[in-house]
């Protein structure tokens, strides 16, 4: 076999494998980013309660929550402003999101962005009517957030399956 015979060789198996590699890749950035986000809404849904980890001082803050909400590609959560746990996120907005779905374990962690979305609370309270209605009568306000400089890992008990970084 001469040399050349063995480059052109090279060469179309080179080119074959990047083709083969580009039709079979994962998706990157943005468009990933929306699929993934799609699978954290629904893994979170699929869960119904999850855990917010916050930071009190030097401590760890865990509690259980229900209400996500995607929409334009962020997962917002809410959280009223009268609760220590949202002041905990104003003091440190380094927080962790962890789920399990009963297949899976989710984590997601990055920075919580507290920009004001009136939109978001209102389809919040369209969604939970009855939570709404206690918020309004008590003069409450629903702080809701969304994680920017964030990664999300959809994990098994022994490794991560999928993983994303979110910056918004």
């Amino acid at each position: 076999m001469s040399k050349k015979g063995g480059v052109g060789k090279f060469i179309g198996g080179l080119a074959i494998g990047a083709g083969l590699g580009l039709l079979f890749s994962p998706d990157t950035g943005e468009n990933n980013r929306k699929v993934l986000a799609k699978k954290i809404d629904e893994l979170l849904s699929k869960a119904e309660v999850f855990y917010l980890a916050t930071v009190d001082g030097d401590k760890p803050k865990v509690r259980p929550l229900g209400f996500h909400l995607l929409h334009e590609d962020k997962i917002y959560f809410g959280i009223g402003t009268f609760k220590d746990a949202y002041k905990q996120i104003e003091n440190n907005p380094n927080v962790e999101i962890s789920a399990w779905d009963g297949e899976h374990i989710l984590r997601y962690y990055g920075v919580a962005d507290l920009t004001k979305n009136e939109e978001v609370v209102e389809k919040a309270f369209e969604l939970m009517p009855e939570i709404g209605e206690i918020y309004k009568s008590n003069g409450w306000e629903m702080g809701v957030f969304f994680l920017n400089d964030a990664t999300a890992e959809i994990r098994n008990m022994f490794a991560v399956e999928e993983s994303c970084e979110f910056k918004y």
